[in-house]
C-alpha cells in the first residue's frame, strides 16, 4: 500500500459579505438554512444562496427547536423577541423587558425549555406554551418566567467568546478568581473544572462528548483538566496570547491568537500547525 498524505486546515466553502454590519449570532434552523443576526436585518441562506431577509433589528439570537421559534435580543435595550420560524412576519412575544445590560450571547436548553442570556451576570428564563402549538390555528400563548438570577456582581461577558455550556447536565461554566466553575440552571455550583484563576476574558473550550476542558493562561500555558479539575496535560503554542479555545474533535482543538493566527492542536501528540491567518480579529468565532 503507498501512504497517503493526511491534509487538513482550512479551506473556502462560500461566503457572504453583509457591509458594514457586525454579525451578532449564526445558528441552524434545520439541517440545511441559517440564520444571521445583524443589528439591521437578519439574513435567511443556504450555503452561498441568500434566500430571504427580514428587516428587524437585533443584536443577537438562538433557535428554540423545542416549539419551531426564534428568539432574539433587540439592538437596543436588551429586550426579548420571539418568532415562529412558520411566521416571520411578525413577533409572537414583542419587546419583553429582561433588565440586563450588556447580553451579548443567548442560548437555548431543550432540557428544561430555558432561555439564558449572559451580559451583566446570567439570567435564565423558562419558555413554556399555555395552548397547543402545532394543533391550534390560533398563535400560542407563550409565558416567559425568571427562574434565575446569578453572577451580575461577578461576571461581564466576553463577546468573542460564548460560555461554555454542557446541554446533558445543563451546566454553564464560568470564571472565578478560585477557577472555572460549574453552575446549573438555578445558580447554584455544582462542579470545579478548574483550579487555576480565571477571568471574563479567560479562553475556555468545553468538548460536549467527553466532558474535558481546556484553558489558556498566561503562566502555565494551555492546559487540559480532567473531569476532576485536575491539569491532563499542559500545551505551548505559540508566543503570543490566545483569545480563543474550541473543541473540534475530542482530540483537536482551534486556537485563535492576537494577531489573528489560527492552529490546530492535537492533543494527543502535543503538535500544533499553523493553518490560516486572519487580515483582522474576528469579533465572533463560531464552530458549526
Amino acid at each position: 500500500m503507498k501512504p497517503k498524505d493526511l491534509a487538513f486546515g482550512f479551506k473556502d466553502e462560500y461566503m457572504h459579505m453583509f457591509g458594514i454590519n457586525n454579525i451578532g449570532s449564526i445558528f441552524h434552523i434545520n439541517k440545511r438554512e441559517q440564520f444571521a443576526v445583524t443589528p439591521k436585518e437578519i439574513i435567511k441562506y443556504e450555503r452561498n444562496q441568500i434566500l430571504k431577509r427580514f428587516r428587524f433589528h437585533f443584536s443577537i439570537g438562538c433557535l428554540i427547536d423545542t416549539y419551531n421559534m426564534v428568539a432574539f435580543i433587540t439592538e437596543h435595550n436588551s429586550n426579548l423577541c420571539i418568532f415562529s420560524l412558520k411566521d416571520m412576519s411578525r413577533p409572537l412575544v414583542s419587546n419583553y423587558p429582561l433588565n440586563q445590560t450588556g447580553i451579548f450571547h443567548i442560548l437555548y436548553s431543550p432540557r428544561s425549555n430555558c432561555l439564558i442570556t449572559v451580559g451583566t451576570g446570567v439570567k435564565v428564563w423558562q419558555v413554556s406554551l399555555e395552548n397547543s402549538y402545532q394543533s391550534s390555528i390560533l398563535d400560542p400563548t407563550i409565558k416567559i418566567n425568571l427562574r434565575s438570577d446569578f453572577a451580575y456582581d461577578k461576571y461581564e461577558t466576553a463577546i468573542l467568546n460564548p460560555p461554555s455550556f454542557d446541554y446533558n447536565r445543563e451546566l454553564i461554566f464560568l470564571p472565578t478568581s478560585q477557577g472555572i466553575k460549574g453552575f446549573n440552571l438555578n445558580g447554584y455550583m455544582e462542579i470545579s473544572m478548574s483550579r487555576l484563576p480565571a477571568k471574563s476574558n479567560t479562553p475556555i473550550g468545553y468538548c460536549q462528548s467527553n466532558g474535558k476542558l481546556i484553558t489558556s493562561d498566561l503562566h502555565e500555558g494551555i492546559c487540559l483538566w480532567d473531569k476532576d479539575g485536575k491539569i491532563k496535560g499542559t500545551y505551548t503554542v505559540c508566543s503570543s496570547s490566545i483569545l480563543s479555545l474550541n473543541f473540534i474533535t475530542p482530540e483537536h482543538v482551534l486556537i485563535l491568537n492576537c494577531q489573528g493566527a489560527i492552529f490546530i492542536l492535537n492533543l494527543k501528540t502535543g503538535r500544533s500547525y499553523h493553518i490560516y491567518t486572519s487580515p483582522m480579529i474576528p469579533n465572533r468565532l463560531i464552530l458549526q
